[in-house]
């Protein structure tokens, strides 16, 4: 019995100890991530329950967020930056009530997340980030957003709409790297700033186009390009046969001689703009030249007259034996021409000269002895003589060079290049070889060309009329018409009595379509076709402007040429001219004299330049040829820059200002002959874009700032 009672009191002590470790909680944390919340606290022995209450930090009144058994509880809601507090109540299986301590805790503001630029130009970005709060369904939070170029002070703050997650910046400047900064905005503080750097383009810097060539020695080439003005060049050279290319820095000259070269050689050729520091263009396509391998004595005899296809040249004894013609000769692969050929001087039975042909067929820019297609042929008097020879159907098609040599028969064997100072005589022409013209036959009558077909086409016959669908044909230089020829049109009639064209056989228009009927006849049976013709002009315009000129600056320093004063009767034989300057204005500040190149150019792309001295004097006031070119801005403001209409600049001792826009074009000017220190900018009749602000001292000092126009 006492054994009994001994037992029951050890289980009721046992039992007393351990419901005496029920107690308050401890150990109480909180964790934010992603919009949930975290509480947590140590787990307590014999708990049955565990509550979890929670309160503003300013005491508005404790509110009961959960019952649980767990220790753990994961739940959204709170505000982003506010302050809370919460405890835990504990209920222990003998029914005591246990309060832990107060815990406080604050909810962050957490930074956005994946910052990026994207669609980077000269002028603009898009930036882009993650906001995971901005679609929050109990309280949804924006972005601040600001940008500044690197280095400078304060940021400036971008109107974004405050839960999106992109924008698109615009009215930057080119090359410049900037940086954002972009924040989560809390009600009680914002996050932490997340910052990011991005660099626009350079601005942008077209190619030059193809070099062409002006003029070619043995040992030279001079070649000219067009392009948008720079201060600088970079032109590059090699042989066809070489890959490394030699390089040539050039000032803003559109042109430059390439001397040193071998004779007889082709060289490729190509050009690059330096538009500023590390922003230099792409290379302009490739152009191939090939210097002379000729210097004849043709002071005895020479070629003075050339004629195939219609085209026709007649010239006297060129300087060291050569002549060079880039009008274009058009042929057709495996067509037979007929070249037209005479001597002058001194060409007689006793002072024969053989005659060669060459055709650069595979277009290398050399002439082959395996390319001669004719040879060797005569000239023993100075009459007209023919001579055939027929475009192989191998050669490639496109623009090539055609080479007529004579050489006297005492001088050795003739070939593409004869010996130098042989007594001889070289000409070049261009040819443009095009493939074969599918054969097409035109049924119409007389009175309505290219509207009605002739019913006489329904009627089987045994010949037919067939005319070339469209020729083109070359004006002679001097009277600028063209006798048209059968020849020109039929395309393989056959099976004909008589053949003939009607109406005017000289077109008198060069550009204008003209249309010829042919007619064949057989029996007293008429087949007609009609063939379009269009006349070209070949010949270069010629010309002609002032050999020196002298520009006086008064009250700018930027003056445009123009053909007023400079032309001096440029003329071309058949078309109306225009004309162009190179470069197309002078500045204050050029060297004196500055050479410029006035090209005129025909309605058909012929052009022909010639060279002005230009000698600059300057009688500027407020605008001196030795002001600065730039200076510090720190010493004038403008604002507010970017401007939408009007900006007001600020400075001491300013005598003049200019608004000049990005290729140097003066926009306005205006004094301040009282020199105040506050001066209105009027920019509401400019349109968008980046301008310069030139800023004169009293002293002759020049402060240039740039401003954005929205």
């Amino acid at each position: 019995m006492k054994n009994l009672i001994l037992t029951f009191i050890l289980l009721w002590l046992s039992q007393q100890m351990v419901f005496g470790q029920c107690g308050p909680a401890t150990n109480l944390s909180h964790q934010f991530n992603n919009g949930i919340n975290t509480f947590s606290w140590d787990q307590v022995p014999d708990a049955t329950q565990y509550e979890l209450w929670v309160q503003d930090s300013g005491g508005y009144g404790w509110e009961l967020l959960t019952t649980t058994t767990n220790n753990v509880f994961l739940t959204p809601g709170g505000v982003l930056s506010g302050s809370y507090e919460f405890y835990i109540s504990v209920t222990c299986q003998n029914g005591d009530i246990h309060d832990s301590s107060v815990f406080p805790f604050t909810i962050p503001c957490p930074e956005p997340t994946n910052p990026l630029t994207t669609n980077i130009s000269q002028t603009g970005a898009t930036l882009q980030w993650t906001n995971f709060y901005q679609n929050d369904p109990i309280w949804p939070m924006g972005v601040m957003l600001a940008y500044r170029p690197l280095g400078s002070g304060s940021w400036i703050s971008l109107n974004v709409n405050p839960y999106s997650s992109s924008y698109i910046m615009a009215n930057l400047q080119p090359n410049t790297t900037y940086e954002w900064c972009i924040n989560l905005d809390c009600p009680y503080f914002d996050s932490a700033p997340v910052i990011s750097q991005f660099t626009t383009l350079q601005p942008a810097c077209p190619s030059p186009l193809a070099p062409t060539l002006f003029a070619f020695t043995n040992n030279s080439l001079q070649v000219q390009w067009s392009s948008p003005w720079t201060a600088s060049y970079l032109l590059e050279y090699k042989s066809v046969n070489v890959s490394t290319w030699t390089s040539i820095t050039t000032n803003s000259n559109t042109m430059q001689t390439i001397s040193g070269l071998d004779p007889g050689t082709s060289y490729h050729v190509r050009v690059a703009r330096v538009c500023a520091a590390n922003n230099t263009s792409l290379y302009s396509p490739v152009s191939t030249f090939t210097t002379n391998c000729v210097s004849l004595n043709n002071s005895a005899a020479y070629i003075r007259y050339f004629q195939l296809n219609g085209f026709l040249w007649t010239s006297g004894a060129n300087p060291n034996g050569y002549f060079y013609g880039n009008s274009l000769i058009p042929v057709v692969l495996g067509n037979t021409y007929t070249l037209r050929l005479a001597g002058g001087g001194q060409i007689n039975s006793g002072n024969k000269y053989n005659v060669a042909v060459y055709l650069d067929a595979n277009q290398n820019y050399v002439y082959e002895p395996s390319e001669r297609v004719f040879g060797v042929g005569f000239l023993s008097t100075t009459n007209l003589k023919n001579f055939t020879f027929t475009i192989p159907p191998t050669a490639l098609t496109g623009t090539t060079r055609l080479r007529v040599v004579i050489l006297k028969q005492n001088q050795g064997s003739i070939t593409p290049c004869p010996l130098s100072g042989s007594l001889g005589d070289v000409e070049d022409y261009t040819l443009v070889v095009s493939p074969p013209a599918s054969n097409k036959s035109y049924q119409i009558t007389e009175d309505k060309i290219g509207q009605t077909q002739d019913t006489e086409s329904a009627i089987v016959s045994t010949f037919e009329a067939k005319c070339k669908e469209s020729v083109t044909v070359y004006t002679s230089p001097y009277d600028c018409t063209y006798d048209i020829k059968i020849s020109d049109i039929d395309d393989g009639s056959y099976g004909y009595d008589s053949i003939y064209l009607t109406g005017s056989t000289i077109i008198r228009q060069p550009g204008i379509p003209f249309y010829v009927i042919m007619k064949v006849s057989k029996d007293d049976d008429i087949k007609r076709c009609v063939s379009k013709l269009m006349m070209r002009d070949t010949t270069p315009p010629v010309a002609i402007s002032v050999d020196k000129m002298v520009v006086t600056f008064l009250n700018t320093d930027t003056i445009y040429f123009n053909k007023t004063g400079m032309d001096q009767g440029s003329y071309d034989q058949c078309t109306e001219l225009q004309t162009s300057f190179e470069p197309a204005f002078a500045r204050h500040s050029d060297p004196s004299p500055l050479f410029v190149h006035m090209m005129v150019t025909d309605t058909f792309g012929n052009r022909s330049s010639s060279l002005i001295e230009i000698e600059i004097v300057d009688k500027s006031s407020g605008f001196p040829a030795d002001a600065e070119e730039t200076k510090e801005v720190s010493d004038i403001q403008i604002s507010p820059n970017p401007v939408a209409d009007f900006c007001t600049l600020k400075g001491q001792n300013i005598h003049s200002v200019r608004i000049v826009d990005a290729v140097g074009k003066v926009i306005s000017e205006q004094k301040n002959e009282a020199t105040n220190p506050e001066i209105l900018l009027d920019f509401s009749r400019v349109n968008a874009g980046m301008y310069f602000v030139e800023a004169y001292t009293i002293a002759g000092e020049r402060r240039t700032t740039k401003v954005v126009k929205h």
